[in-house]
């Protein structure tokens, strides 16, 4: 089976998920309402996460500080190191808001942050399995144990991180009640702040590539292997006319007013379908077994 033919179907099966989490949600959500189960779920996650991908990661950089070749990275040791340095900081939007969210939902009973945390992480999702796995990952993408459950250097979890992203964020959607404005509030401050960690990161460590854009290195050609330094290059083609730093404002506009659409939907998920709806109240059952009046 091609790689495009294997992202096509690990689409499919995405959304057929996806859309089976939506239809049985009204006859679980006394379960998935309840604080317990978000831990156990966010732990597992985080966890899985840290051992199949951020661990390697840190290795990586660490090898490559003390000079050891990276064979699956750049020729470049400069663009090795900078490639490295943001896996590890976490300067690309869907790992950041990943693991935000998994600490915010150990954290907090009532998911209150990590519906601040949700859309973009949707958003981030989709993006990158439309755009991506879809398209075959650059000929990486197959059906096979490997690939969904670990993925391959250098970009390891690419598949299973971005469908238990999009899972994990209908989840926090469905079972929060949404409070429009202030939703969109928290949401607007968090999206700022991981813009403001990433400015911080980039230019105070020196990461000039997977930095959602900020660097000019992210709009290059794919000059260098897997096309790392350039994650954002086939956007800067379409809105070619621009220049940097001013071709970072139209693609980021376009992220906030579908990210603004994901919040109005699921304002009115809550607000006007019965099946869906969330009450602000919250249950006198103990903090482990329930949070939200159902």
């Amino acid at each position: 089976m091609s790689p495009l033919t294997s992202g096509i179907v690990l689409i499919v099966l995405t959304f057929v998920f996806c859309g089976i989490q939506i239809g049985i949600h009204p006859f679980v959500k006394k379960v998935t309402n309840c604080y317990y189960f978000w831990i156990i779920v966010a732990s597992i996650l985080l966890i899985y996460f840290i051992a199949a991908r951020y661990g390697w990661d840190c290795k990586a950089l660490s090898d490559c500080n003390r000079g050891i070749r990276i064979d699956y990275c750049y020729t470049n040791i400069d663009y090795t190191s900078s490639f490295l340095k943001a896996k590890v900081f976490l300067t690309d939007l869907c790992p950041f808001f990943f693991v935000a969210t998994c600490i915010s939902l150990i954290a907090q009973p009532s998911r209150k942050i990590a519906v601040a945390f949700a859309t973009p992480m949707i958003f981030g999702a989709l993006l990158a399995l439309f755009t991506s796995i879809m398209l075959g990952d650059g000929g990486r993408a197959e059906l096979t144990a490997k690939y969904i459950f670990l993925g391959s250097d250098p970009y390891r979890l690419k598949f299973l991180m971005h469908f238990l992203g999009l899972v994990l964020g209908i989840g926090v959607l469905l079972n929060t009640p949404s409070n429009k404005w202030w939703t969109f509030l928290w949401t607007n401050l968090a999206a700022l702040g991981f813009f403001i960690y990433i400015t911080i990161v980039s230019y105070g460590f020196n990461v000039h590539t997977n930095v959602c854009g900020i660097r000019p290195e992210d709009w290059m050609p794919y000059t260098q292997p897997y096309g790392a330094n350039a994650s954002f290059y086939p956007i800067g083609r379409i809105f070619s006319f621009c220049s940097f730093p001013w071709i970072i404002c139209l693609p980021l506009t376009i992220c906030y007013i579908v990210i603004c659409l994901f919040m109005h939907l699921h304002y009115i998920m809550q607000k006007k379908i019965s099946f869906f709806k969330v009450n602000q109240e919250k249950s006198k059952e103990p903090i482990w077994f329930g949070y939200y009046k159902i």
